[in-house]
């Protein structure tokens, strides 16, 4: 059985696009210049920097895999720079090659700061290190200090600032520099740190400190196992995959596409082009935040045959189905470019109005199988009926959160339901006795109670009342503002902040009104408008007070959910 095994930094980084390239997938560098600080800082106090995970490929390996498979293995090369994209590696004239399929964040940042530079608004960048640090720890925590300095700087530059009456003396050296000492020769590092003291006297009294932190720094770099590694073996490309996914699906970066599409790309090629050039189409000048993941998740509701083929897993990819997506590609994008439109028909025209994009691939389904060529009066069109029955179930099923979090079951559920029921327009009242089978989602007064200012609940609930009373203010970024009707200042003290930010004290006005209104107590704002106004806003009839507020806070969310149920109800 393998086993971990272990090799120090300079061998793997003088080695990388020789021999350690990354896999198909095309993926940035992400880390911040903070996260490559505190990994050197890491390395100098000895804490370990996590296992690494390397597909070992031999010429007949590779050569095997790509036969069995009838597939091409790209290698792609790290980046020697934070602006740089990878790029293909074609030449193929070694024995042994390793592809990284856990830690290319990691090594990145390493061959960034030892052998490449970074580029920070168009001035070239390289790291240095603080040779004077290492007594104590600034207020992120780190010990060791690091940094990204113009390379302009040279081998090294000293940085004076005088704190809490103290004089500080930093000694900023280049870590290339040292990367770059002549091994195995403790007077190599010597004679270089006599470079850095000759060069500015006032150094003479630190120079055993210096001696001492550069030449921990370049054992940990060139000496010390540091690169604790998997050598993985494995010859079935499907099963490698799923490691892959297996090992990179807890980061934040990448995205279940990202991860998935090194499978998909096997049979379709142009995949990533023609999910990208859809993801932008509806996003709408970003008024929308849709993803590839909520695309290749769609695709996987409109092919499912059980709840378990919904699932981001790599063996719901099996080449039939890629096949199956690449077939009927264009009938997928218009059904989603289609449904899109229909979003601006019934008013959601902004991401802040959509809090789950899950709960419009039943409609994106529903349209695909009909065929739907478009909206309108017209054989295979959606009618204004038809509309209006999809716009009173989306919006109930978007203020009910059924398909917030792991929503897998009630997609295929829904997506079965289409299948099922015989019924010429969208079957709205069966989706939502199907979706009550498994999941319960009654709409009450109660949950007004948590709606608060600024939510993206807030926005759909406000702009469902405001267009249902045809209340049309100056749009921004086609959103109304949102205003407190009771003013914070006359509530702050008084009530809670989630009592003073509860949707039962919050309006849409245009910014002209906004500004007029600003910090207006309710008593002097509401003698200053009509009635007409005051049914506009939905203002209870009584008279308030910031001493009844809490019952004006109550009756108002009653008025608002009436609005609501006249929306939603058939």
């Amino acid at each position: 059985m393998t086993e971990y095994q272990k090799t120090t930094i300079k061998n793997v980084i003088d080695e990388i696009n020789k021999k350690y390239f990354l896999p198909d997938i095309q993926r940035s560098f992400v880390w911040k210049r903070e996260q490559i600080y505190k990994l050197f800082d890491s390395l100098m106090r000895g804490y370990p920097i996590s296992t690494f995970l390397f597909w070992r490929l031999t010429k007949e390996k590779l050569s095997k895999i790509e036969s069995d498979n009838e597939i091409k293995i790209k290698f792609f090369r790290f980046v020697d720079s934070n602006e740089k994209q990878s790029e293909e590696e074609t030449t193929r004239n070694r024995d042994e090659y390793f592809l990284v399929l856990d830690g290319q964040q990691r090594l990145t940042s390493l061959y960034i700061s030892l052998k490449g530079t970074w580029i920070e608004r168009k001035k070239v960048k390289e790291l240095y290190f603080d040779a004077l640090s290492g007594k104590e720890e600034d207020d992120e925590g780190v010990l060791y200090g690091f940094k990204f300095f113009e390379r302009d700087n040279g081998l090294f530059f000293v940085e004076k600032e005088r704190k809490e009456n103290k004089d500080i003396i930093k000694v900023w050296v280049n870590v290339k520099r040292i990367f770059e000492i002549e091994s195995g020769r403790t007077a190599s590092i010597r004679n270089f740190v006599r470079k850095i003291v000759d060069n500015d006297s006032e150094l003479d009294k630190f120079e055993d400190t210096i001696f001492d932190n550069i030449n921990d720094l370049y054992t940990v770099l060139t000496s010390q196992p540091n690169i604790n590694y998997y050598p993985e073996s494995e010859e079935n490309y499907d099963r490698v995959l799923d490691i892959f996914v297996r090992t990179n699906a807890g980061g934040t970066k990448l995205s279940y596409s990202d991860l998935l599409f090194s499978k998909i790309k096997l049979k379709w090629n142009r995949a990533r082009e023609e999910f990208l050039s859809l993801k932008e189409d509806i996003n709408e000048n970003d008024n929308f935040d849709f993803d590839i993941d909520f695309i290749l998740k769609t695709c996987l509701v409109i092919f499912s045959k059980k709840s378990q083929d919904v699932r981001y897993k790599i063996e719901n990819f099996k080449d039939s189905k890629i096949l199956q997506i690449k077939n009927n590609w264009d009938k997928i994008v218009k059904a989603i470019q289609i449904t899109k439109d229909l979003l601006y028909d019934i008013g959601i025209r902004n991401k802040k109005l959509l809090p789950s994009h899950n709960a419009i691939i039943p409609i994106i389904y529903y349209i695909y199988k009909k065929d739907i060529r478009g909206i309108g009066e017209f054989p295979k069109g959606i009618s204004r009926d038809e509309e209006n029955k999809i716009k009173k179930w989306l919006y109930q099923i978007l203020l009910s959160g059924v398909f917030s979090g792991q929503s897998d079951n009630v997609l295929y559920k829904a997506k079965e339901t289409i299948d099922s029921v015989q019924e010429d327009s969208f079957p709205s009242i069966s989706l939502i006795k199907a979706i009550k089978s498994i999941k319960s989602f009654d709409l009450s007064k109660e949950f007004l109670e948590k709606v608060k200012y600024h939510s993206t609940n807030s926005y759909l609930v406000l702009s469902m009342i405001y267009s249902q009373l045809n209340f049309k203010p100056h749009y921004k970024g086609n959103l109304p503002q949102q205003d407190h009707i009771f003013s914070i200042n006359e509530l702050k003290g008084k009530y809670k902040k989630e009592e003073i930010d509860n949707i039962g004290n919050i309006r849409f006005v245009g910014e002209g009104e906004n500004n007029w209104k600003k910090d207006k107590p309710f008593s002097i704002w509401i003698k200053q408008i009509s009635q007409e106004e005051r049914r506009k806003h939905l203002i209870p009839e009584g008279k308030w007070s910031v001493d009844t507020y809490q019952e004006f806070l109550q009756k108002r969310r009653e008025l608002i959910f009436n609005e609501i149920k006249n929306i939603i109800q058939d």
